[in-house]
């Protein structure tokens, strides 16, 4: 964590796009430039991160956020900024007052963007915003209430999916079962994720269905944290 708030070269309105109430595309190179810079005069090595987040002080005011996109150089001839790392880090843009959901959301982005994360294919966790899938006719199902890469200002935790991709259920955890068209009834017991991962080998974490290749539905208990886990 840089020590204090570092003086960038321009003001807000060279940095900002009104138009995507965000920081302007092509902004965002000279905005990490300095950041790389601010962290690097404070003494610290990138190589020693995983990820350089740049958060704006706009004194209350809003932009949305980006992320999702990694980089190993930092570059900016006006101010003669030529840095590197010898691993791509993952890119966080964001302001002083952006709720921790947002900053959470974000970092989901950079789980992946990661080159030290478990999944390298971006498709398959994270690197898709829930909100923004064609995947997903809005008319009949919205799945971002239930997933921080969704509606994150709102809390939710990461979905049966995410958690899965990601590999934070150990696969005992996670029950799967095949659809097919031989009725049957059987009863399954699903906990929450306390501080601790279940270690009863008769109740799981997340109940995995397999309708046909490339469509899995997932049962899982959505149950917010006690207050400051």
């Amino acid at each position: 964590t840089i020590s204090d708030w570092k003086t960038i070269s321009g003001t807000k309105a060279d940095y900002l796009d009104p138009a995507i109430d965000n920081v302007a595309e092509d902004q965002i190179s000279r905005l990490m430039a300095e950041a790389a810079k601010a962290a690097v005069d404070d003494g610290e090595d990138l190589d020693d991160y995983h990820v350089l987040a740049a958060t704006l002080f706009l004194d209350g005011g809003f932009i949305r956020a980006w992320g999702n996109w990694t980089q190993s150089t930092f570059e900016y001839a006006d101010e003669d900024i030529d840095l590197s790392a010898t691993e791509p880090l993952a890119c966080i843009i964001a302001q002083e007052g952006a709720n921790w959901g947002r900053f959470a959301h974000e970092l989901g982005h950079a789980l992946v963007g990661s080159p030290h994360s478990t999944n390298t294919d971006e498709t398959s966790s994270l690197g898709e915003d829930v909100y923004a899938s064609d995947l997903i006719d809005a008319t009949v199902a919205d799945a971002k209430a239930f997933d921080m890469m969704g509606s994150h200002d709102t809390h939710p935790l990461f979905s049966g999916y995410h958690l899965e991709e990601l590999e934070w259920y150990e696969p005992t955890n996670i029950g799967e079962l095949t659809w097919n068209r031989n009725p049957f009834t059987d009863t399954f017991e699903l906990v929450a994720h306390g501080d601790t991962e279940n270690t009863d080998s008769n109740r799981f974490h997340v109940l995995k269905i397999k309708v046909s290749n490339g469509l899995w539905y997932y049962l899982q208990v959505r149950q917010r944290p006690a207050a400051g886990f």
